[in-house]
């Protein structure tokens, strides 16, 4: 008989989780499973990835009915806790039968396992309420630490699932040291790096190189933590440092930040270098022409992109951001680290590996020696076992 398994997503745009989740639907074995994924909020055309033996299932559940969306304003204001535990009270008389409600039909299935895999306290909310499930388990997407000083809400929610997993591999134990009555069961577990690779005839690689030419590649959501304006100011540094490096900047990704990021790009005269190219279906394709990846972010969770221009052996480098990045290249020895928010060294970096050929091939080579760690095969006989 096949085991039933129930995904939790708060939304699903285009986004590293939503990514993630993917990669594992892919290499599930449909034979011995059957998945449900109940997405809440938002979606984008990102859903159509999701193999169509799944049965998607958009239940809404707005975050401002959960009853501990606003715990954090206890740890950030001073009278937070009456503010708090206000809404709280609130929120527990007249909204959570509303949520019944909505999840009325939902609550009559039973799974084997329910996964909470965004890790936000929208889906943690609902897995733990509505959905009836033998195990419970919530993905956390950065350092657990990160999200108890968060909010209130993650250390309480968090006792409640049976396991946590935990993308990052680093010691995790100043939990314990710190708050020894927590019990947490950690499971660690990388993320499984699957992108199909783009096979490109002859004419479109000529085509590409004539629309892009010869270019650094960076692949992320435009929005703040990914400080795409420190990438665009080591990038301006490095063209105007040495005028014999004609490599462009292509960036994949949508978001928030595009036009205050295209207007950079508009005010330091880089409109003929810089490409935003926006969220790609097959971003295969621009890893496979792609001379460097670069990764400017100021948190990380594990950190997807890196992963998969390894698997097209693409040098990578990133800034050493909390925790992700570390986590995968180590002390240079994949890659190469730069501090957050250092437009200098990120240019200098940069600058090293395109006009070193000795330093370029070692990357390359470490890159494809570090992605044999993340193969799908090896991480999904590895999720098998959580689930057991």
């Amino acid at each position: 008989m096949k085991k039933k398994l129930c995904f939790v997503l708060d939304d699903f745009l285009f986004g590293g989780i939503e990514r993630v989740f993917i990669n594992y639907a892919k290499f599930i074995d449909k034979e011995k499973y059957d998945i449900d994924v109940i997405i809440l909020s938002r979606t984008e055309d990102m859903i159509n990835q999701i193999p169509e033996w799944c049965n998607i299932i958009t239940q809404k559940l707005p975050r401002s009915h959960c009853p501990m969306y606003r715990a954090s304003t206890m740890i950030r204001r001073p009278a937070g806790a009456i503010l708090y535990y206000g809404t709280y009270i609130l929120k527990k008389i007249f909204l959570e039968p509303i949520n019944y409600i909505r999840f009325f039909k939902l609550s009559k299935k039973k799974y084997d396992t329910a996964i909470s895999f965004s890790g936000h306290i929208n889906d943690m909310y609902a897995t733990l309420k509505f959905i009836k499930a033998k195990q419970k388990i919530v993905w956390a997407h950065g350092m657990i630490y990160q999200y108890l000083l968060m909010s209130p809400a993650f250390e309480k929610m968090y006792r409640k699932f049976d396991k946590i997993v935990s993308i990052n591999h680093l010691d995790q134990n100043d939990i314990f040291y710190c708050k020894p009555y927590l019990n947490y069961r950690i499971e660690n577990l990388y993320n499984p790096a699957f992108i199909k690779d783009t096979k490109l005839s002859t004419s479109e690689l000529i085509e590409f190189k004539r629309k892009y030419g010869s270019y650094i590649l960076s692949v992320a959501r435009l929005e703040r933590p990914k400080d795409f304006i420190t990438l665009l100011k080591a990038y301006k540094l490095l063209r105007d440092s040495n005028k014999n490096i004609e490599c462009n900047l292509v960036i994949v990704g949508d978001g928030p930040d595009r036009v205050e990021i295209e207007q950079y790009i508009k005010d330091n005269n880089l409109t003929k270098h810089v490409f935003l190219v926006g969220s790609q279906e097959d971003v295969a394709k621009f890893y496979k022409c792609s001379k460097l990846f670069v990764l400017s972010t100021k948190s990380e969770g594990l950190g997807m992109v890196i992963i998969e221009a390894m698997k097209f052996g693409i040098p990578v480098v990133a800034t050493d951001a909390p925790y992700g990045p570390r986590d995968i290249i180590r002390n240079n020895e994949f890659g190469i680290l730069v501090p957050v928010g250092d437009e200098k060294m990120l240019s200098l970096e940069l600058q090293k590996l395109l006009l070193d050929p000795n330093s370029y091939n070692h990357y390359q080579n470490q890159s494809l020696k570090r992605y044999s760690d993340f193969k799908p095969e090896k991480i999904i006989a590895d999720f098998y076992k959580i689930l057991e």
